[in-house]
């Protein structure tokens, strides 16, 4: 496999990854969690990688 290849590869594997966590992290959550306050700490932890990659 080429590196394009490899690192397309790489980011679907941990896309699915992060979709799989926020499904199975976000069940018991939500009865504890009010809704809002989960979006929020949702969005404040997808900030950190994005400013690493911007």
């Amino acid at each position: 496999m080429t590196a394009t290849r490899t690192s397309t590869t790489a980011a679907l594997l941990i896309a699915t990854l992060f979709w799989a966590g926020n499904y199975v992290g976000g069940g018991p959550a939500v009865p504890t969690i009010p809704p809002l306050d989960l979006v929020a700490l949702r969005s404040a932890i997808a900030v950190v990688p994005l400013f690493v990659l911007a």
